[in-house]
Parts: C-alpha cells; sequence; structure tokens
C-alpha cells in the first residue's frame, strides 16, 4: 500500500518503465524545478491519501526541531559585488549549477555573459557573514569549505587550467579533516588563497572583464582583473521561521535562529564531539 514517487538524476526509458510497472505514482528526471515537483507531491498526495485519515494528538517528551536555513542574498542592500547586475557575478549555489553536468552547458566552464572560457576565477568568502551591516555577526561555519571545494572542482575539470583564487578574512576549516584538504587544495591543484577584503566589482568595458577593488594589507595592489567572481554567501533563517516558532512557543534569538537559552523541552542543533552545540557553533 506504500506510494512512491522515484526522482534521480540519471534513468532511461526501460528503468522509467519499469519503476512505473512496480508501481510507482510518478518518475521525475532531473534538472526539474522545486516549487514544481511539490505541487506534483501534494497533488498525488490528495489524490491517494487514505479517506479515513484523521487529526491524532501525541504526549511527546522532546521535540527536535531541524529548521533547514536560507542564503543571503547579495543582490539585496548596498550590493557593491554586481551580483544580479553583472552576469560573470554568482553564488557558490549558481555556480554549483553552472559547473553540473545536468546544468545549462552541461559541465562545461563557460562565462554566463557569453558563453566564452574562463580563465581565471575568484571567490569572496563571509559575504552576507561577519558583517555588521547585515545584521549578520556570526560565522555560518560552511562558507570557506564551500569555497575550497568549488576551487578545486574548478581546477580539476580545467586540467588545472582556470586559475582559482579565494579572497578571505580568515580560513576557518575546525570540521575534521577539513584543514587537511585546505594544504591538499593548495599542493595538489595550487588554489590560491589571499587574505584580502574585496569591497566592489566593476565591469571594465574596454577589457571584457570584471574589476575587483580589494583592500589589502599586505601589498599594494588595489584592483585585479577577473573572468567570473564566486560569492560564497552566509546562512540565513529560513522565511517562515518566525511563523513555525511561534507555533511551538520557541523564542528567537536575534538573528532570527531558534534560541537556546530557554526551557529544554525542545532543542535545536547537533551533537558534536560528545557536547551539544546549537546552530553555527554557538554552545
Amino acid at each position: 500500500d506504500l506510494k512512491v514517487i522515484m526522482m534521480t538524476a540519471y534513468a532511461t526509458v526501460e528503468t522509467a518503465v519499469e519503476t512505473l510497472t512496480r508501481g510507482a505514482l510518478e518518475y521525475i528526471v532531473k534538472p526539474f524545478e522545486p516549487d514544481a515537483v511539490v505541487a506534483l507531491v501534494n497533488g498525488l498526495y490528495q489524490k491517494n491519501k487514505p479517506l479515513d485519515m484523521t487529526r491524532i494528538s501525541l504526549d511527546i517528551a522532546t521535540v527536535i526541531l531541524t529548521c533547514g536555513t536560507d542564503f543571503y542574498d547579495p543582490s539585496t542592500g548596498k550590493n557593491t559585488y554586481g551580483h544580479g547586475v553583472y552576469p560573470d557575478v554568482v553564488t557558490g549555489q549558481e555556480f554549483e549549477r553552472l559547473i553540473s553536468g545536468t546544468g545549462p552547458t552541461g559541465g562545461q566552464l563557460l562565462r554566463p555573459s557569453n558563453a566564452g572560457p574562463r580563465r581565471e576565477l575568484p571567490g569572496f568568502n563571509c559575504v552576507g557573514s561577519r558583517t555588521l551591516q547585515n545584521d549578520a555577526p556570526y560565522c555560518s561555519s560552511i562558507c570557506c569549505m564551500h569555497a575550497l571545494k568549488e576551487a578545486v572542482l574548478t581546477r580539476e575539470k580545467s586540467q588545472h587550467a582556470i586559475e582559482t583564487v579565494i579572497y578571505y578574512m580568515d580560513m576557518r576549516c575546525f570540521g575534521k579533516s577539513f584543514e587537511a584538504y585546505k594544504a591538499k587544495a593548495q599542493e595538489d591543484h595550487q588554489v590560491i588563497l589571499k587574505r584580502a577584503r574585496p569591497h566592489s566589482v566593476r565591469w571594465d568595458e574596454a577589457l571584457g572583464k570584471l574589476r575587483i577593488y580589494v583592500a589589502d594589507m599586505f601589498t599594494d595592489k588595489t584592483d585585479e582583473l577577473f573572468d567570473m567572481v564566486v560569492l560564497s554567501v552566509g546562512v540565513r533563517p529560513v522565511k517562515n521561521m518566525a511563523h513555525l516558532c511561534d507555533m511551538g512557543d520557541i523564542p528567537l534569538n536575534a538573528y532570527g535562529f531558534p534560541a537556546m537559552d530557554f526551557p529544554s523541552r525542545t532543542w535545536t542543533g547537533g551533537f558534536c564531539r560528545g557536547q551539544f552545540f546549537g546552530p553555527y557553533g554557538h554552545p
């Protein structure tokens, strides 16, 4: 009696026919739009749900709220990096889609603006994190490793033909083997790490490149030219977080995430090395 919907990245006509023959309600092949899939699942649920479903009440001792996150939209606010203005300025999530084998270029490393080849690719860390201007003084914990992974992937897919640079405030590689991964990225893939703070991006019409202006305390260089820019954006509370927590009478902290300093009837976060941590490493 189990109702099944199958979603897969790789499929053939034969596997689809076999799966549907075995009783699947639908067979969806990537790429697909998440909203369309949600609507499809909801429609199938409404059509196939048992007629005797009723509301039930349960007495429970603990609720674990796995709330998820949204990501910072760099096109909002001052937008000095030109996201949404210059096609060749993308977020890390957008870059993942571009470099994917099921993406719009079939995994080829092409510039969105003119489908030309890329030669230099910088990444900006801490975009929308560790900043008072965007009301997010916290570290999002994932951006450094996200940037390193994408830089390594770019180097591998281009056979080291594309130069990758990561601009950072601090490289916070604090997970198990993460520091070793950073060393491997530098030594085996020649990923360049620059401790500097890019403050703006402008399009150089004459050269057809992005000119990046940098505050660098270690050199006198104030600008550099690149084909494309990837922004490692920080996390934000999901849009319905306030509503969800209001339903459970859970207070929010100053940043809109569930607060940890209230009676332990409801917890958020996860366990790490034997200690309980809330969102982004806060105990």
